[in-house]
């Protein structure tokens, strides 16, 4: 899943993209995401993003820009924002 998020330049790749059952995601910054479940979240924001099922696509969504994990980590920004969209996709949510 690495080496294809890698060459298709996105930024997270939830395995139910590629035909895998299972609730697990991995990021351009490396780290693998399995049963990940938000703790806290705060800080929303409007955010036009794209995803790779839908090459072009662009839509606008509100999205938090601090999220907490159930095992403690914090992200911020960007990272936060593709974490929620690639939980999304664990949740059979795919863009809009």
């Amino acid at each position: 899943m690495f080496e294809l998020l890698k060459s298709l330049g996105g930024l997270g790749l939830a395995a139910p993209q590629v035909g895998i059952d299972a609730r697990l995601f991995v990021t351009a910054w490396g780290e693998i995401f399995v049963n990940p479940k938000f703790h806290d979240c705060w800080d929303s924001t409007e955010v036009v993003e794209g995803c790779l099922s839908f090459p072009g696509l662009q839509v606008k969504k509100k999205r938090w820009l601090n999220v907490r994990l159930k095992d403690g980590s914090a992200y911020t920004g960007r990272w936060a924002i593709t974490l929620q969209h690639e939980m999304a996709h664990l949740d059979g949510i795919c863009i809009g």
